[in-house]
């Protein structure tokens, strides 16, 4: 289910938004700034993405508010098919510059993530106790048989069942295998 629905949806508007969409998302505007982003002027929800009033109402009567960045896409390029977002090239949430957008699957944005590192995963996380190179020592520690997940959880003041994720790859799956780091004894 989309949250945010498509604009032609949107021209089918309540008496009170009697400017078309693409009118009122003109009326807001943008600020254009040293990279090129176009930044929404208009109001922005909590994870900092433009929204403007869609027309529509929930069953509530509650206003339904769009996503900018989902209506400067349709507007520039046209209904986006089922299934797919809009993403930035950018990374900057309030822009709003069709340039900077592309459509992708939720897969797609999360790799777009992961490649540039601003996932919260691994030592991106504000609560991440283990930095990738304990998460190495951790793996070799547990692969050379001399240690059990056990004893390398007391030796980390961290859970067993965090050794088991991280040994088995269920956790930090991205980062980079170096067995270049060596097999240095528990104390």
């Amino acid at each position: 289910m989309r949250k945010a629905g498509r604009l032609e949806e949107f021209a089918k508007a309540t008496p009170r938004a009697k400017t078309p969409l693409p009118d009122r998302f003109r009326k807001i505007g943008w600020t254009v700034t040293d990279n090129n982003c176009w930044e929404w002027n208009g109001s922005r929800n909590l994870k900092g993405y433009g929204q403007i009033n869609s027309g529509r109402r929930s069953q509530s009567g509650a206003c339904l508010p769009a996503l900018a960045p989902r209506v400067a896409w349709e507007i520039e390029n046209g209904p986006i098919p089922d299934g797919l977002f809009v993403c930035h090239r950018c990374d900057n949430p309030p822009c709003v510059n069709p340039d900077h957008l592309f459509l992708g699957t939720r897969e797609d944005n999360a790799a777009d993530m992961a490649t540039k590192k601003r996932s919260l995963n691994g030592t991106n996380r504000p609560q991440s106790k283990l930095s990738d190179l304990d998460v190495q020592i951790i793996r070799n520690l547990y692969e050379s048989g001399k240690y059990s997940q056990r004893e390398i959880s007391e030796k980390f003041a961290i859970d067993q069942s965090h050794v088991s994720l991280l040994t088995n790859r269920k956790r930090r799956q991205l980062m980079t295998y170096s067995p270049a780091v060596g097999v240095t004894p528990l104390p």
